[in-house]
């Protein structure tokens, strides 16, 4: 924080750090993270199969060689260097961890202004989109996550540049550790290869003495326990070559495409939600073509592609190709969590469920037997996902089932209400029923389906571009011919606009938009609170035609049941 008298009033604008960026020396938290993330089970595991097998390669290399051919010093020198390369990656992508956005981050709305200036400069229903619509918020870190932000359970923060969760490293894989973990899985597979290649003299001078029918030397040389040691340290170099060389495969094509392996499932959503929908084709706003893809990921410099050394990238606003925007990602992930809760069903519970307390101890388990039967403890979101806890007659939105368990979240306000607090497990006789009629709907979300006409008159006059929060719009030149809105579920899009925005429901006013409260609302016309007026499209009469042989337009319905929203 800054020094001096006004330091409290110039610490909350200076937004530290600027870009997530950590700072060069690493504090003792964080050193003691990285040591305990180094002494888990599975990081001790790796490192002792490297160590066993790079000591028996150098042992019937070099210490106790079987003679069937030389092998020098100089690749002795190469098969350490392999090793020293490997490990070094590996400690790094341990030490450093993936990076994890601070807890409370959020972006300034300078910042969020600037970028939707180069991205979107047109504001939809002329108002300043709020962090709330462009970003996710966890409810668990109590923080917004940047575009490429994703929440992990495992360690229970929000990670930057998420990819995956590796249970051999004892952490994710990240923004910060992703050059490190590219560079480990490319080393493996030549390490495992070079031992490999040692380790098969063993066989092949057992065979050779086979052949050559000399039994005794044959079984004299078998039963030496270092040669079953040789023998099964070969078949362990062998399976991690084909196995880690196969992921340094897969990660050729992610990190041709600069895509994330979570990324990719949120790219297959959008192609089918949008294919669906009819919309236009989403475009991944961070592939830069191969080599840049590759330079994104592993730096500019050359010593960064052989050496896993950290370099200066952006972590939260990563660059752009040409055409995209900043939030285009983040977005399209709100309108699918979005059309997710719309498919989901609202219940009340009937029995009560603890989820967050003794999932490890024996004495909680055999409860959960004794309560709701023993085949709900051998499903695997038991097991492996998030649970949580839920008090009787207490409305839920339901998600998702799986094995007698339904993933939900809590519903303030009834079964209309607005969902909030994390989402987790619990199981399915928990509840009263789930009947598939009581789907969850945004209140007045069946009213606002279709395709409105914004008025022109209206677009910008008195009390427009005001969001709730007093902030004023960005200027615009008032557009001649109206301007088409479509509602399609809980998301409301602009012909004009690249971003789709969620309808959020609201205790006062019933449902908002970008922070703009709905008014009132029926079959033909929409009011919002910043004096904006939807219109629906005029519509022929079917059979009318005029004398120019087109048909006549007339409004949307001759009886208009107006339902203004109460305050």
């Amino acid at each position: 924080p800054p020094n001096g008298d006004d330091a409290e009033e110039e610490w909350p604008q200076q937004r530290w750090p600027p870009d997530l960026a950590y700072p060069e020396v690493p504090s003792r938290a964080a050193c003691w993270k990285g040591f305990s993330r180094l002494c888990a089970i599975t990081p001790l595991i790796s490192l002792s199969i490297v160590c066993l097998v790079a000591l028996s390669t150098l042992y019937f290399g070099w210490v106790n060689p079987t003679n069937l051919r030389h092998h020098s010093r100089i690749e002795m020198v190469a098969f350490c260097t392999e090793v020293a390369l490997l490990m070094w990656s590996y400690l790094t992508a341990v030490l450093r961890g993936p990076g994890f956005v601070p807890s409370g981050w959020e972006p300034s709305k300078q910042e969020v202004r600037d970028l939707l200036a180069t991205s979107d400069p047109r504001p939809f229903m002329e108002v300043e989109p709020a962090a709330q619509d462009l970003l996710q918020y966890c409810e668990i870190c109590r923080c917004f996550k940047p575009p490429r932000a994703h929440h992990c359970k495992e360690c229970g923060r929000c990670v930057l540049w998420m990819d995956h969760h590796c249970p051999w490293t004892g952490t994710c894989i990240g923004h910060d550790n992703m050059p490190a973990f590219v560079l480990f899985t490319h080393y493996v597979p030549l390490a495992s290869l070079h031992a490999f290649v040692i380790h098969a003299e063993i066989p092949i001078r057992l065979g050779v003495l086979w052949y050559r029918n000399q039994a005794s030397a044959f079984w004299y040389v078998l039963q030496r326990i270092h040669t079953v040691v040789g023998l099964s340290l070969a078949v362990v170099s062998l399976v991690v070559m084909i196995l880690v060389g196969s992921l340094a495969f897969d990660l050729h094509w992610s990190l041709s495409n600069n895509l994330s392996m979570v990324e990719e499932l949120v790219v297959d959503k959008a192609k089918a939600r949008r294919y669906d929908s009819k919309e236009a084709k989403f475009v991944f706003p961070y592939d830069l073509g191969e080599r840049d893809n590759w330079k994104e990921v592993l730096g500019r410099s050359w010593r960064t592609w052989f050496l896993p050394l950290k370099f200066d990238g952006s972590a939260v606003w990563p660059t752009l190709r040409e055409g995209s925007g900043a939030f285009d990602l983040s977005v399209e992930t709100l309108v699918q969590k979005a059309n997710k809760l719309s498919r989901g069903v609202a219940a009340r519970t009937s029995k009560a469920f603890d989820g967050g307390s003794g999932r490890s101890s024996c004495c909680y388990w055999f409860r959960i037997c004794w309560r709701y039967g023993c085949s709900i403890c051998c499903c695997a979101p038991a097991c492996c996902d998030r649970r949580i806890s839920a008090e009787p007659d207490t409305w839920m939105l339901v998600t998702n089932r799986e094995g007698g368990w339904v993933k939900a979240q809590l519903l303030r306000g009834g079964p209309a209400g607005t969902p909030e607090g994390p989402s987790g497990w619990l199981p399915e006789c928990c509840f009263e029923t789930l009947d598939e009629e009581h789907r969850y709907e945004v209140p007045y979300q069946n009213l606002l389906q279709g395709t409105w006409e914004v008025d022109p008159s209206n677009a910008n006059g008195e009390g427009a571009g005001v969001a709730a929060d007093g902030s004023k719009p960005s200027p615009s030149a008032p557009s001649a011919e109206p301007r088409r809105v479509r509602v399609q579920g809980p998301v409301a899009r602009a012909a004009y606009s690249r971003l789709a925005f969620v309808l959020r429901p609201e205790e006062k006013s019933g449902v908002s938009l970008l922070g703009v409260p709905l008014l009132s609302v029926d079959s033909i016309e929409a009011c919002w609170g910043n004096g904006e007026v939807w219109r629906r499209p005029p519509q022929p009469l079917p059979g009318s035609a005029g004398k120019d042989g087109k048909s006549n337009s007339v409004g949307g319905g001759a009886l208009r049941q107006r339902r203004p929203i109460e305050d």
